[in-house]
């Protein structure tokens, strides 16, 4: 869980970055600018997530991995994270900044069951990974 939580406070670096670079920086409407800082939190927490924290249990080819971490966050992100930031900002006037950061919480214990348990499911011990040539050799 260390390791999960590290990378997932890189992904709520780069999803605040985006959000508020996107928002302030080029006027973008917040719901809209949330849409691109989810989908770049996802995609970079993917990669740190399957070099690192999941290193060990990775299965199936790099896409099949993406595709099902891809529906798994997007699908906690798109439910928790954005729905959030939209109820709390618009009908309770929470700062747009507040709310994505509510909603990114209410996202990551799902988000952790959901990707350790199907995602990077555990495979047999020894069994090759994508950084393992064939036969076993290092």
């Amino acid at each position: 869980m260390a390791r999960f939580s590290a990378v997932g406070a890189s992904g709520v670096a780069v999803n605040m970055g985006v959000l508020i670079l996107l928002t302030h920086g080029l006027g973008v409407h917040y719901a809209v600018s949330s849409l691109f800082a989810i989908e770049l939190s996802i995609l970079s927490n993917f990669a740190l997530n399957n070099a690192w924290t999941w290193a060990d249990r990775r299965h199936g080819t790099l896409g099949q991995r993406l595709a099902k971490y891809h529906l798994v966050a997007g699908g906690t992100a798109i439910t928790a994270n954005w729905g959030l930031l939209i109820i709390l900002t618009r009908f309770f006037a929470v700062d747009y900044r507040i709310s994505n950061l509510i909603g990114i919480a209410a996202g990551l214990a799902l988000n952790f069951v959901l990707n350790h348990l199907w995602t990077f499911k555990g495979q047999p011990a020894g069994a090759r990974s994508l950084w393992q040539p064939p036969g076993g050799e290092r």
